[in-house]
């Protein structure tokens, strides 16, 4: 059975990126696809400064991460596909790495950029970092 992990942040790259997966998994009868969306904390002073608890934050960083989601599962409920969702809140290529391999992921399936506009100038810092930290083959999308 393949196992596939795609980091998926609402982005048309990530979008590509589950439609490929969908693809694959069509003439891969078995495939388990694992949709993953990290967001990243609010720096600390941020957080101490709008005296917010942790607990709040940690719900709008939920709420944002299955908004993200929100396209990739409806295409994949439509497709019959199986898979399962995550929302971690941390540094992105991190989580990535670590859920692939936490969970025995075959591959790994994302997007060359995110929605980050800085991060998107050349190769998306999150692509490469993640290139690197992965212990299983990553397929970029462009």
């Amino acid at each position: 059975m393949e196992k596939i992990l795609v980091p998926v942040d609402g982005s048309e790259p990530s979008q590509r990126a589950v439609q490929y997966v969908m693809q694959r998994a069509r003439s891969s009868p078995g495939t388990h696809i694992f949709l993953i969306n990290v967001q990243e904390p609010p720096p600390a002073e941020i957080m101490l400064e709008a005296g917010l608890a942790a607990e709040t934050w940690h719900a709008s960083h939920q709420t944002a991460g299955r908004e993200a989601l929100k396209h990739a599962c409806e295409a994949l409920d439509q497709a019959k596909l199986p898979y399962t969702t995550t929302v971690a809140v941390g540094h992105p290529a991190e989580h990535i790495a670590a859920r692939a391999q936490e969970l025995g992921c075959n591959r790994i399936v994302m997007g060359t950029r995110g929605l980050r506009a800085l991060a998107s100038l050349v190769l998306g810092s999150v692509a490469m970092r993640v290139v690197h930290a992965a212990s299983c083959p990553v397929t970029l999308i462009k």
